[in-house]
Parts: structure tokens; sequence; C-alpha cells
């Protein structure tokens, strides 16, 4: 893969966060697509649009990020925060009682590695689902035809203030 391409990939990641985070508010706050939508139609958002939003973000998001053993990194990250809170939310005095019995420790190196391992386990899993959905999109015809149909719904709500698809569900 050359530099420009993963130059590119990489954009692709920064905008994908910012498609999911747009498709997500857009449902939060009830904001339209577009002034166009909001003047004919007088609704909030478009929940398909919203919803294909978050899709399309994802799917930008995990694609460039194949590389990185991001399961491992958030099973570290749920098994450090859950042994630091362990640690100050018990008592003192459940503390000596455990140390009477074993060292608390181990306990927490224990509940550390047990913690790491399932989410690490867990989300290789849905993350492997989600990059397979990725490398899916991302095979040249599909993506051509995702394009268009994001061409096609971006100036229609855009220009004419309708969506392809009149799917609100909420």
């Amino acid at each position: 893969v050359t530099k420009f391409l993963r130059g590119l990939s990489y954009i692709g990641l920064i905008l994908g966060i910012f498609v999911i985070w747009s498709g997500v508010m857009s449902l939060i706050l009830d904001i339209p697509p577009s002034f166009q939508y909001r003047d004919i139609t007088e609704d909030g958002s478009n929940h398909f649009t919203s919803i294909f939003l978050i899709v399309i973000g994802i799917t930008m998001a995990f694609k460039p990020i194949s590389d990185l053993p991001i399961s491992s990194i958030l099973g570290l990250i749920a098994g450090t925060v859950t042994a630091f809170v362990i640690a100050l939310l018990v008592p003192d005095w459940a503390v000596t009682l455990i140390a009477g019995v074993v060292n608390p420790k181990w306990i927490l190196v224990i509940i550390f590695i047990i913690v790491t391992v399932i989410v690490a386990l867990t989300a290789k899993f849905y993350i492997g689902s989600l990059q397979k959905i990725s490398k899916f999109l991302s095979w040249p015809p599909i993506a051509l035809v995702i394009v268009i149909f994001c061409l096609v719904q971006g100036f229609a709500l855009w220009i004419f203030g309708v969506s392809i698809f009149g799917l609100n569900l909420l």
C-alpha cells in the first residue's frame, strides 16, 4: 500500500469518527439533515439518514485500524479500570479481613487478568465481525454503489429536501 493510500485511509478514520458523531447527534438532538428537509417536512431528524451515517462511519473507522490490536488494548483498559475501581471502593476493614486469608494484591491481579481476557476475547469477536463487514463494503463494486447512493441521498436532502426513503422508525 502506498503512502498516499495509507494517508487517505487515516483521513477516512478521522472522517468516520465525525460521521458517527454526526449521525448520533442528529438522532439525540433531533436535528434535520438539511435546512431544505426541515422546511419541507417540518420533521426533526431523518432516522434513515442518521442510521446510515452511523453504519458508514463505523465502516470508515474500522477499515484503517485492522492492523492495530484494538481488542487487546480495550481489554487492558477494562482490566485496569476494574482493578482500580475495586481497589478504591473496597473498604479498609474488608482488605484486612481478606489479608488474613490471601494477599489482596493477588486478588486484584486475578480480577485484572480475568476481566482483561474476557473483554479482549469479546472485543476481538465483535471487532473482527465489523472489520469483515468493512472489508466487504470497501470492495470496489460495492463501494461504488454506496458512493452513488450517498451522493443521490445527499443531493436529495440538500437540494430537494426529501430523503430517498421516508424511514422514520422512532
